[in-house]
């Protein structure tokens, strides 16, 4: 227990440092809704214009309530050669998520441990498109996933969404 309040301590920490900085982005604010597991609603905060952090609240197909918050730093390097490039980036970053689970099981390979809630850590890796013109953003992500408590164990999510940007 003492590890994940360290780990929740650090990334305060970072996020506060992170405040600091100049937002030079375009849109401050994106909201809008995310498919697959996890299927709800995503939210972006953008600091500038290539760092940002996530947040989905989620409704999970095994569980009733999914959070995941994550900090993500958008790379536009990575198509500058392709026709639509200024509108692309590939972006990742980590995180947190919390599930609280419906059934108070949670079953994962051939397991039966119950708990009531579920603790981990989240990598994101992704793919956006910044519709020109249009305060829209699509994307697909991909999210490799450590639960740390109460117990250890991989899983993985994958999503594909849109936002609206202001």
């Amino acid at each position: 227990m003492r590890k994940v309040i360290l780990l929740i301590l650090i990334l305060l920490i970072g996020a506060g440092s992170a405040q600091a900085r100049v937002n030079d982005a375009k849109y401050h604010y994106g909201l809008g809704v995310i498919i697959g597991e996890p299927t709800g609603f995503s939210g972006k905060y953008w600091l500038n214009n290539k760092e940002a952090y996530d947040l989905s609240v989620s409704f999970r197909f095994s569980s009733y309530l999914y959070l995941s918050g994550a900090y993500l730093y958008h790379n536009y390097d990575v198509f500058k050669n392709a026709k639509y490039a200024s509108d692309a980036s590939l972006y990742y970053g980590a995180g947190l998520r919390l599930i609280g689970d419906r059934e108070h099981r949670y079953r994962k390979h051939f397991r039966d441990d119950t708990y009531d809630t579920i603790l981990g850590l989240r990598g994101t890796i992704g793919l956006s498109y910044f519709i020109p013109n249009q305060p829209f953003e699509i994307f697909i992500e991909f999210s490799p996933l450590l639960n740390i408590a109460p117990a250890t164990d991989l899983d993985f999510s994958a999503g594909v969404g849109a936002r609206c940007m202001w």
